[in-house]
């Protein structure tokens, strides 16, 4: 995976020093960074081009960068049928039991409600609903049941 520059970089940093905060790993920006990255490759490998590059539209330009990164054209679908399966394509994107991105797969879903609780409060209200609406089914059933019940973002 190539590696962003450093004026990319510069223009992510507020955001990534967010994150990192929020999951309480401030003083390690580059695995906030792979975090970002497995989440971000998982939804777009579970997504048709269209639909991604309508989502890669919604996205603030911080997160676009990391989300376009490297990006072609996939014509195989990693079709996700649940969010254990999302939860397992994110973990293994993030190198598995390695250890470096994720120390244990438990942590996975803490991650993804923490970075799209991020996203959310980046973007405006119809955006985010344009967001979810582009995720695969079982990511956008979880955010919707779960992470943003009372959330003024939606509905």
């Amino acid at each position: 995976m190539e590696k962003l520059s450093a004026s990319r970089m510069q223009e992510m940093n507020p955001f990534l020093n967010r994150l990192a905060e929020e999951m309480e790993l401030s003083d390690n920006l580059p695995r906030t960074l792979r975090i970002l990255r497995a989440i971000l490759l998982g939804v777009r490998n579970a997504i048709p081009p269209d639909d991604s590059d309508r989502l890669a539209e919604q996205l603030p330009t911080c997160i676009k960068l990391v989300y376009l990164e490297g990006a072609g054209r996939n014509p195989l679908i990693h079709k996700v049928y649940s969010m254990e399966e999302f939860i397992e394509e994110v973990y293994q994107l993030g190198g598995g039991d390695s250890g470096k991105t994720f120390k244990r797969k438990s942590e996975v879903e803490k991650y993804i409600y923490t970075t799209a609780k991020r996203i959310e409060r980046q973007v405006l209200p119809a955006v985010w609903r344009h967001i979810i609406h582009c995720l695969p089914k079982p990511l956008r059933f979880y955010l919707e049941d779960y992470v943003l019940e009372g959330s003024s973002a939606i509905y």
